[in-house]
């Protein structure tokens, strides 16, 4: 028997066989392997988009029909049924009501709506109305889902460990402490060690409460990942004001929580680094040159450095350069060939000792 199978046969493949189906099977139509009924997993993948993890979640969910089977041979491997995966695909990366989003991460509806604006950047009404229901990107659903797809299902949690879903429940945390608590799972700087298999998305996230709370005394005191404009301005050495002013420029980068009345504003402790790594204050120059700022504005001046920000240029209160700019001109500056100069304008640019 080395031709195709029969029609009949072919037609029983399709709709019933759950079995793997390859490519290297000359037995079987071209047709057939691109209309059979169940697809292995890694297909299904490719077609969704999602990770094996993600799709194994979609699975025991009910979204996605699929199958686990053993081989003769004790292999494990997975069938999905194909006829609604174009349905799912839409699921997945089109537009969800909030409702639908609380129920798949786990939050009750009235945490969802107060969260909502902290946590999700597409978020929008679905009709003009003041009462009409928010739609969230399903995507950004399916990235906070992603977090945790490689984790141990657990019964119980371990005896030190505490669930996201009892936090929300129990713990006296705020609003914007949970959402920065989630941009920090986000960010890796805490992990869940498992899942709690009783609770549903993010509410099933298990973590250590020594860790939860000492993320919670570093959030407080600035030394969290994430911190408020204040705390990034105590970071840089400089005024609340002045640290708005940059994050305005560009110069510092921030993440804006959309559509508050106060816009809360926070900023990664790297890019506070990445700040000073090519920015400098005039004012932090002067201290380190031992003159004043003004002096040490105008010298710099005369070598024709002008400051990227400040009250000449944009209106901004501190004056800044660049980084590696300033570095070079003081270093001429600081030459013997410009000791003179310095000297006649009253300022003498060399390091303390």
């Amino acid at each position: 028997m080395s031709g195709a199978f029969d029609w009949n046969t072919q037609l029983w493949i399709n709709g019933a066989w759950r079995g793997g189906i390859a490519k290297r099977n000359k037995r079987l139509t071209s047709t057939l392997m691109e209309n059979a009924s169940w697809i292995p997993a890694i297909v299904a993948c490719d077609y969704l988009g999602i990770s094996h993890q993600r799709l194994d979640m979609l699975i025991r969910e009910g979204i996605v029909e699929g199958e686990t089977h053993i081989s003769e041979k004790g292999r494990k491997f997975v069938m999905v049924r194909r006829d609604n995966l174009s349905d799912v695909k839409q699921q997945l990366f089109g537009l969800i009501d909030m409702t639908t989003a609380g129920r798949l991460l786990g939050l009750q509806k009235r945490r969802m709506r107060q969260v909502l604006n902290l946590i999700f950047v597409n978020v929008k009404k679905m009709g003009p109305s003041n009462n009409a229901p928010w739609s969230i990107s399903r995507m950004e659903i399916n990235q906070l889902l992603e977090l945790s797809v490689h984790l141990e299902m657990v019964a119980i949690p371990d005896e030190d460990c505490i669930s996201f879903g009892h936090i929300l429940r129990y713990w006296t945390w705020t609003n914007r402490d949970i959402a920065a608590f989630i941009a920090s799972v986000k960010s890796e700087e805490i992990k869940p060690v498992n899942l709690l298999d009783s609770v549903a998305g993010i509410a099933a996230w298990n973590f250590r409460e020594t860790e939860l709370k000492n993320w919670k005394i570093k959030t407080q005191n600035g030394l969290g990942e994430w911190l408020t404009i204040a705390q990034a301005a105590r970071v840089l050495g400089t005024k609340e004001q002045v640290a708005y002013e940059l994050v305005r420029l560009g110069l510092l980068k921030a993440e804006v929580m959309p559509y508050q009345m106060k816009r809360g504003t926070r900023v990664r402790r790297t890019e506070i680094d990445n700040f000073n790594e090519h920015y400098i204050f005039a004012t932090k120059l002067a201290e380190e040159y031992g003159c004043s700022p003004r002096k040490l504005i105008n010298n710099l001046s005369d070598l024709g450095l002008l400051p990227i920000s400040g009250p000449m240029v944009d209106g901004a209160r501190q004056v800044v350069y660049k980084y590696e700019q300033a570095r070079e001109a003081l270093d001429k500056l600081s030459g013997p060939l410009q000791s003179e100069r310095l000297l006649m304008n009253g300022a003498l640019l060399l390091p303390q000792t």
